[in-house]
């Protein structure tokens, strides 16, 4: 099980469209660095301790994105 927030880094996944985060123990807030991802399809990371809002940069650069699920 994954815990602690998601370091910046991960943004430069550039070619990542799929990325599976769910049912971990993850907290803080989602990166805006992740709106380097460009072909980001699906983004699972419900059932997290995440807080915030979502990066407004990530509805710009995610033309592709089909499912973004993030409940608790």
């Amino acid at each position: 099980q994954l815990s602690g927030s998601l370091p910046d880094s991960y943004g430069n996944m550039t070619q990542l469209q799929f990325l599976e985060l769910q049912n971990n123990a993850l907290t803080g807030t989602l990166p805006a660095s992740f709106s380097n991802m460009r072909g980001m399809v699906t983004l699972e990371a419900q059932n997290n301790y995440f807080t915030g809002s979502l990066p407004s940069s990530w509805g710009e650069a995610w033309t592709e994105v089909y499912e973004v699920y993030l409940y608790a």
